[in-house]
């Protein structure tokens, strides 16, 4: 029997190719599977990268209450077997709402253990990484978690002219959207000079 799998990860870029590891277990799990994963539209292309991913399901950036519904009883039309939120604010936990499905799960987000570290700098006493956060929201279903890294197809694309840059390549990008996660430029600057 073919389920059909609604992963819910609106953004940000980092989170959504975190988000491939739970993705390609969940696939592992039911390789039958219709896997459809909504996000932001400026990260859909991402999104279409994730091992498993049948359909991406694209919102607009500032999508309000009133599409937001709509979205939400357009996608309960498509009969989800299994939801899994690996956002968990406001707006996954809406459509995750509105949304019937057999079973449904969420990720784990710590809030006050995130809250604690930004603002007092007091760490919890045990740490997990997202990826394992992530996973963790498969554990009721019995999903079981090989993939533990992000994983991403690469696109097909010409190939490079090399005679115009090095054999190794490097890319770096100096972007993060809480303070909190951002490198000084002088910080980026130090590890390309160190790289190069």
């Amino acid at each position: 029997m073919t389920r059909t799998i609604l992963v819910i990860r609106l953004g940000s870029l980092g989170d959504v190719i975190l988000t491939s590891s739970a993705v390609l277990n969940l696939k592992l799990a039911h390789p039958d599977s219709r896997l459809t994963f909504l996000t932001k539209e400026r990260f859909a292309d991402i999104a279409s990268r994730i091992p498993g991913v049948d359909k991406v399901c694209a919102v607009p950036e500032s999508i309000g209450a009133k599409d937001l519904y709509r979205l939400a009883l357009e996608l309960d039309t498509r009969n989800f077997d299994l939801i899994v939120d690996l956002h968990g604010n406001f707006r996954s936990w809406f459509v995750r709402t509105l949304v019937s499905a057999q079973q449904k799960s969420s990720y784990p987000k710590r809030r006050l253990d995130r809250w604690l570290t930004v603002h007092r700098k007091q760490f919890p006493s045990e740490s997990h990484h997202t990826i394992d956060l992530y996973n963790a929201a498969l554990t009721p279903w019995g999903v079981t978690t090989p993939s533990r890294r992000p994983v991403l197809t690469t696109p097909s694309i010409a190939p490079i002219r090399t005679e115009h840059c090095r054999e190794n390549r490097v890319v770096i990008a100096p972007g993060a959207a809480h303070e909190n996660k951002k490198w000084l430029l002088e910080r980026f600057r130090d590890v390309a000079r160190t790289l190069h």
